[in-house]
């Protein structure tokens, strides 16, 4: 019953993260302020992705190869975020 709470734990945060990303996506395809959904994406991606790897019930990594982990994560999200939203750009109807 306890690993429930933990997957719950962590899909709920992966689903925020998502979100921030979306709207992140969103507010750079409308041409507004997106650095205010940009940055909490990054750091949130960077957490999920060191708990991924640091977690007993995913990777089990250590500390610090976990934080490694993370921080590619993040930066491999943020550079498609920046892909994807060139081509939303030149396509107006995608979003």
């Amino acid at each position: 019953l306890n690993k429930i709470w933990l997957y719950f734990g962590w899909t709920n945060q992966m689903l925020a993260t998502i979100m921030l990303w979306i709207g992140a996506l969103y507010l750079k395809h409308k041409k507004r302020c997106y650095i205010i959904a940009l940055l909490p994406a990054i750091f949130m991606s960077t957490v999920c992705g060191t708990y991924f790897g640091y977690s007993e019930l995913m990777c089990h990594q250590s500390l610090n190869v976990s934080v490694i982990i993370g921080i590619i994560i993040a930066a491999l999200i943020t550079i498609c975020f920046f892909a994807f939203s060139k081509y939303f750009g030149k396509n107006n109807h995608a979003l």
